[in-house]
């Protein structure tokens, strides 16, 4: 029999590798902008205000220190897989302001969240996916079910049994991932395809206008008036790709369990 007092420990380091790994990977609280004792004292305090509701699931709790820490391990996969899904469908927001930065034409800045050069376009969708992922509060969502639901969910074990599951939420937060780009850059590239087409005709038309003369200032000027406009619509987009991702990332949570239950 191990001591109450050491069992309540271990489930504590249970319960902390998880919620850590989740925190250390979610998008916004993992950029490298936020200090990693933060990081640390968030992760601990969730996963003292969780533990207790754990302990009153039945949740099993190794003996043997070797199976302790594969137990271990395995909750912080747990984690992990939670954090990266939502953080790849995070990226999509960023990956369309860079479709969008190659065809209005823009110099790299230093982007202070992610600590790297980018281009202005792909900052501000960046900033626009983490005020749509604060404002919403999609960030509630993650830890209620990255956190709160996940443990009666999913035991460490259940991955081991999960590997086709897993592949499929792989392909599917990668194809999720081109498939959001595209559609948040899609009002910008659209409308670069039709200045393009209408300074290819105007130089036509025209030859002494020098179409490499007006193409950036035309192209940057349309592509700024969409944007401003497409604005409302980009939010509600990408709010529309974190439902789905929760509703993605819960199904899976409990396809894996529920061969276990």
């Amino acid at each position: 029999m191990i001591d109450p007092a050491i069992e309540d420990l271990r489930l504590s380091a249970l319960v902390f590798a998880r919620v850590a790994a989740m925190v250390f990977t979610m998008p916004v609280i993992s950029s490298r902008a936020v200090p990693v004792v933060a990081r640390i004292g968030l992760a601990a305090f969730v996963a003292a205000a969780t533990a207790p509701a754990v302990a009153g699931s039945d949740y099993p709790v190794p003996a043997d220190d070797v199976r302790f820490l594969l137990t271990a391990a395995g909750e912080a996969l747990i984690g992990v897989v939670i954090g990266l899904f939502v953080t790849v469908t995070f990226t999509a927001m960023r990956a369309a302001g860079h479709l969008a930065s190659l065809h209005v034409g823009a110099a790299q800045v230093f982007d202070p969240l992610a600590r790297e050069p980018a281009p202005p376009l792909g900052q501000f969708f960046h900033l626009m996916a983490v005020f749509v992922f604060l404002v919403t509060g999609a960030s509630h969502r993650l830890f209620l079910l990255g956190v709160s639901r996940s443990f009666g969910w999913v035991r460490p074990g259940d991955l081991a049994r999960a590997q086709t599951e897993l592949l499929e939420l792989f392909a599917y937060s990668v194809g999720r991932l081109l498939e959001s780009a595209l559609t948040i850059a899609l009002p910008i590239l659209g409308t670069m395809v039709l200045v393009s087409v209408a300074l290819g005709l105007l130089t036509r038309t025209a030859p002494a206008l020098n179409a490499f003369v007006l193409g950036l200032p035309v192209s940057t000027g349309a592509g700024l008036l969409v944007l401003a406009f497409a604005i409302p619509f980009l939010l509600d987009a990408f709010a529309a790709v974190l439902d789905a991702a929760f509703v993605r990332i819960g199904s899976f949570l409990d396809a894996i369990g529920g061969a276990r239950r």
